[in-house]
């Protein structure tokens, strides 16, 4: 049996959608539209046995924010194996290949939406952030002071220029999330946000300083994203929300930043037990290309150590590297020493130095260290507001 591992060719894209129809039960002809579109905009990379395709991932390449900065990041999405090829390590190979192409862009990281997290920990992804799924009876959703801010409502091509222009200047979304363009806006409308409304937050100057993107389905009112840019935008969107509350019996709010300390309708609520509150694990990630990652990471204070890293999926990545992102083989400052889903974790602000030391992932050439490495790294969580 022939077998080849690697990009597939265009002439295999219905095969591709067969396979992931098959392993995710997609079978809409809405869902097959939307996937078409996706494939034009990602490269799939395959499993082909006798010219067969058994295996495939869609990879997304794109850009992320991180902490002000640009880098070159990747999504993960439809892992898919057919019955008759899983465990066999198909899929393990063209991860290799994944990583290796990744690496050599300067890719700095790679996200993904795990079916299971055990079994992409052991590519070297771990968790990275969490969502929050606040529900309320609608009876219970706040109401504010009245804002001088006004609402419209608009349709998504209409609103496309402010929906843009807020997303990428929001601050919770500098921490991880995608810097959309065009093509993954209208993915996102067309698939995630499916049945969508939209309304734009102006403040006195008619300059747009926030937005909401909701769904109405009896009887639950659902809010996909909501974005305020100070806290006045978020009366007058509270209000509006608040005036659907007689017209349904539930609303929530699905949101991409799971720090309650950051949420104004949290802070708007004068009963803040009438508010459920869950929270979701999300995404993982892992840092692909170490050295690009430590060139842009946003260092608290001067990092007065190194890192001793292990990769089993990434040989480029094991060594010692210096804040920096330097890699040398003296370092001459205490060692950090951790394997790369544990070094993701860290810097992308998920698991604390305290937490990690106790479960004996880190260790360190000299314990001394261990309160400098806290005051370094950045503590907020990553926010991812995608998903792939």
């Amino acid at each position: 049996m022939k077998t080849e591992i690697g990009i597939l060719p265009n002439e295999k894209n219905e095969e591709i959608k067969a396979l992931v129809q098959y392993s995710f039960n997609k079978f809409s002809p809405e869902w097959a539209k939307c996937f078409d579109y996706l494939t034009e905009h990602s490269i799939n990379f395959g499993v082909l046995h006798d010219e067969v395709l058994t295996s495939q991932i869609t990879l997304v390449e794109h850009e992320v924010n991180f902490h002000g900065k640009t880098l070159l990041a990747s999504g993960i999405s439809y892992v898919a194996s057919y019955p008759e090829a899983r465990g066999k390590g198909g899929i393990r190979e063209v991860f290799r290949q994944i990583f290796e192409r990744e690496y050599n862009r300067g890719a700095a990281l790679s996200l993904l939406d795990p079916f299971s997290y055990q079994f992409y920990q052991q590519f070297g992804y771990e968790a990275a952030c969490d969502r929050l799924l606040l529900s309320w009876e609608a009876k219970n959703f706040p109401q504010a002071e009245k804002s001088n801010y006004t609402m419209k409502r608009m349709s998504f091509d209409e609103a496309f220029p402010a929906l843009k222009k807020l997303h990428a200047e929001n601050e919770q979304f500098s921490r991880g999330s995608s810097r959309r363009n065009a093509w993954w806006w209208n993915y996102t409308h067309m698939h995630k946000w499916k049945g969508h409304y939209t309304a734009i937050c102006y403040n006195e100057e008619m300059q747009a300083v926030g937005y909401i993107i909701y769904t109405m389905d009896y009887p639950n009112l659902h809010i996909i994203e909501w974005v305020n840019a100070d806290f006045e935008a978020a009366k007058a969107s509270v209000n509006f929300i608040n005036s659907h509350s007689m017209a349904f019996d539930t609303i929530t709010y699905l949101s991409a930043n799971s720090n309650v300390k950051e949420i104004p309708v949290l802070h708007l609520m004068k009963e803040p037990r009438a508010v459920k509150r869950e929270l979701l694990p999300y995404m993982q990630a892992r840092i692909v290309n170490v050295e690009v990652f430590l060139q842009s990471y946003p260092w608290q204070e001067e990092a007065n150590f190194a890192f001793e890293l292990t990769d089993k999926n990434l040989p480029n990545n094991n060594g010692i590297f210096l804040a920096n992102g330097e890699k040398v083989l003296t370092p001459h400052l205490p060692l950090i020493s951790c394997d790369i889903g544990t070094f993701s974790s860290l810097l992308l602000g998920y698991t604390s130095v305290d937490m990690l030391v106790k479960m004996q992932r880190v260790k360190c050439s000299e314990n001394r260290i261990f309160p400098s490495l806290k005051r370094s790294v950045v503590q907020e969580m990553t926010i991812v507001s995608d998903i792939f």
